[in-house]
Formats: structure tokens, C-alpha cells, sequence
């Protein structure tokens, strides 16, 4: 797909994300656009390593998400 964490599912056709944290495997959903998995991906990623998360898009995108979470 082109985004870190995201992938395509052709039975239901459509992407989903996934982040792998400490050894354990995290679904986040299904959705109609890999942006849109990839931005679900970035969220559960900085939530989960910080500073030290690899994001698809600039982290500034997400400073209110992860503020009000």
C-alpha cells in the first residue's frame, strides 16, 4: 500500500491497519482508504512508543488526537 502498518484485504476489500507493539500484534480496524489506515496506524503508534514512533505522515498532524486521548 505503500504506508507503514497498512494492508489490503481483497475478500473484503478493503485496507486495514496493523501495529505490531512488544511482540503482540494490534488490529485497528478496516477502512475504505489506506490514508485513512494509515492516519489509525500513526495515532496507535505515537500512543504507543512515543517520540521514538515511525509515522507515515508529520507527527504535528496528530498533536489534538493524541492530546484528547
Amino acid at each position: 500500500t505503500g504506508y507503514k502498518g497498512v494492508y489490503f484485504d481483497k475478500r473484503r476489500d478493503k485496507y486495514y491497519a496493523r501495529l505490531q507493539s512488544y511482540g503482540k500484534t494490534i488490529n485497528l480496524g478496516y477502512f475504505d482508504s489506506p490514508v485513512d489506515a494509515a492516519k489509525a496506524y500513526d495515532v496507535a503508534a505515537i500512543k504507543s512508543a512515543g517520540e521514538f514512533a515511525y509515522t507515515n505522515f508529520p507527527r504535528e498532524y496528530y498533536e489534538n488526537e493524541v492530546e484528547n486521548q
